[in-house]
């Protein structure tokens, strides 16, 4: 179940000086979506998203309809997808629109290496683990380096990650 809300709001009311808005979970879908819209529209017909909890970027005056499909995709995804997500929209600067066609042909993943490493050091042991390096002689490895180095060559952390974007 998401835990994506956002706060929808009626336009003409908030420009009237009155907000009038209520609390909308974006997994209760499009039915629900169309019954809280008539409960705080009324007879208006314009709305605004003035708050959002989620884990990606909400714009003001979004399609709700299209934050339902994108919301229910995203609750799909495995935690290292979310955070590519959130890296492909906050770092790279994508638009929600390329990550849902993204998401919906499974190629989320293809332009990026991922590493579960909270920091420089973790990200050097998990970069050396793909090689194959004499057990005499890893205790002369400096993985906060190699880790660094990384960082410098364009590894981006997110979260408990770290992302090379191909």
């Amino acid at each position: 179940m998401s835990k994506t809300k956002v706060f929808i709001t009626n336009l003409a009311k908030y420009n009237a000086g009155e907000l009038v808005g209520e609390w909308f979970t974006l997994s209760e879908g499009i039915d629900e979506l169309n019954k809280v819209l008539k409960k705080v529209l009324g007879s208006d017909e314009e709305y605004f998203i003035s708050d959002y909890e989620a884990d990606f970027e909400i714009g003001e005056y979004d399609n709700l309809e299209e934050l339902v499909k994108f919301a229910s995709l995203f609750d799909e995804l495995s935690e290292v997808e979310k955070t590519v997500v959130i890296y492909l929209s906050e770092f790279l600067g994508l638009n929600r629109e390329d990550i849902f066609l993204k998401m919906k042909s499974e190629t989320l993943l293809d332009d990026c290496i991922v590493y579960e490493a909270s920091n420089e050091t973790e990200l050097g042991e998990e970069i050396s683990d793909c090689m194959e390096i004499p057990e005499h002689l890893k205790g002369y490895i400096d993985y906060e380096k190699i880790g660094r180095d990384e960082v410098y060559n364009g590894a981006t952390q997110v979260g408990d990650y770290y992302i090379i974007y191909n």
